[in-house]
């Protein structure tokens, strides 16, 4: 599903984003991604959505080497690819149906009738079915985040990154939002979910890649946030 063989980025000045990065995450995968800030996460993120390009080795996404997707492909192969972010990236002057929607209509889908299904079930999905007319600033941090999640999922990804989504929510909340993508994993969803969220990570027990300096310093199949 995801692999990266030898994967280094540098950035201009020299400065080494990722280090001789090999590894695997295959189907149906629930994995967190740990590491301090400036570690190399986010570039890691990038280089599966085709953001940023390797500097060296290769990375697969959907058995697809990314580095050499042409520019003209690169919309549908980001497609199967859900990104949720820490700050939701909700549109403020569209309504939640509308915000949900947009994906597809950015991709040609326009008629409501075909849109309307699929925006109704991930709404159901991620339990704001009765929110279909509120606008972002009419909802709670926790509410916003799972629109951005319905969002994400409206195309029917085969993976959902998630960057952070309970970096600005209480704790509460944060463990509805983790649940509801334990949730979607179930399903089937393959789930990559960078976080410095300690204790949802220690409490979940779940594949812990770990990368520090921009090299991967632990990967453990059952971790915690720190390693024993």
């Amino acid at each position: 599903m995801i692999v990266l063989q030898g994967v280094s980025k540098v950035y201009p000045g020299g400065i080494k984003a990722l280090d001789d990065v090999s590894i695997e995450i295959p189907e149906r995968e629930f994995a967190f991604l740990v590491g301090p800030s400036g570690a190399g996460k986010s570039t890691f993120i990038k280089l599966l959505i085709r953001d940023e390009i390797a500097s060296s080795g290769r990375v697969f996404v959907n058995n697809q080497d990314v580095g050499r997707l042409k520019h003209k492909h690169i919309p549908l192969f980001r497609r199967k690819i859900g990104v949720v972010f820490q700050d939701f990236k909700l549109l403020p002057y569209k309504t939640v149906r509308e915000n949900v929607a947009f994906p597809l209509q950015v991709h040609g889908i326009l008629d409501w009738k075909v849109l309307q299904p699929r925006v109704d079930s991930v709404l159901e999905l991620v339990g704001l079915p009765d929110c279909l007319d509120r606008f972002p600033d009419q909802l709670s941090g926790g509410e916003q985040q799972r629109v951005a999640i319905a969002r994400a999922l409206v195309h029917g990804p085969l993976i959902l990154i998630a960057d952070e989504p309970t970096g600005n929510l209480d704790p509460n909340t944060a463990w509805e939002v983790v649940q509801l993508l334990i949730k979607i994993n179930a399903y089937g969803t393959t789930m990559l979910m960078a976080t410095h969220n300690r204790e949802v990570v220690d409490m979940l027990r779940r594949r812990v890649i770990h990368i520090d300096h921009g090299r991967l310093v632990r990967d453990e199949k059952e971790g915690a946030y720190h390693a024993a």
